[in-house]
């Protein structure tokens, strides 16, 4: 509706530099606040319909001194040292907990890089195994064409 009365309107008050601005904006305003409403106003009634009508509800904060005090901001606490543990936030078990972690996966690595050095220990043995199975090998295959020479020859 916006653009079907906008439109004509801006060429009738396109000579007048100010009204055409003004009327430009306004177009884009009403637009723009159109769409933002359809998206943000079925969340606030959603919202309200929850709290029992209250647009906001207050939930209690804690202060840095520690005192815990009614909040229009839902959902906001301040974390002290003081209350810390009353959050279970314990970080000292925490860092304990992640130091573990990081020498367990230091000891895997460790693991890790010994099976990879043994696997490659083995890869070369049988790498060197092979060259002499081949070596073998091929002076069979030549023992046995001398051999069969000598016997053409003999024959």
């Amino acid at each position: 509706q916006v653009v079907i009365v906008g439109i004509p309107v801006l060429f009738l008050v396109s000579g007048n530099p100010t009204a055409s601005f003004f009327l430009q904006s306004a177009m884009i305003f009403v637009l723009c606040m159109s769409m933002l409403s359809l998206i943000f106003v079925p969340k606030i009634i959603i919202l309200k319909n929850r709290n029992g009508g209250k647009l906001w509800h207050a939930r209690s904060v804690t202060r840095p001194t520690g005192d815990v005090v009614e909040s229009a901001r839902a959902g906001i606490t301040v974390i002290t040292s003081k209350n810390i543990a009353e959050c279970g936030f314990d970080t000292s078990r925490r860092v304990r907990n992640n130091d573990d972690t990081i020498r367990d996966l230091h000891t895997q690595l460790g693991e890790s890089h010994e099976m990879i050095r043994l696997l490659e220990e083995q890869l070369n043995e049988k790498e060197r195994n092979s060259e002499a199975n081949i070596r073998d090998l091929r002076a069979l295959l030549k023992q046995s064409q001398e051999r069969i020479r000598t016997l053409e020859r003999g024959e």
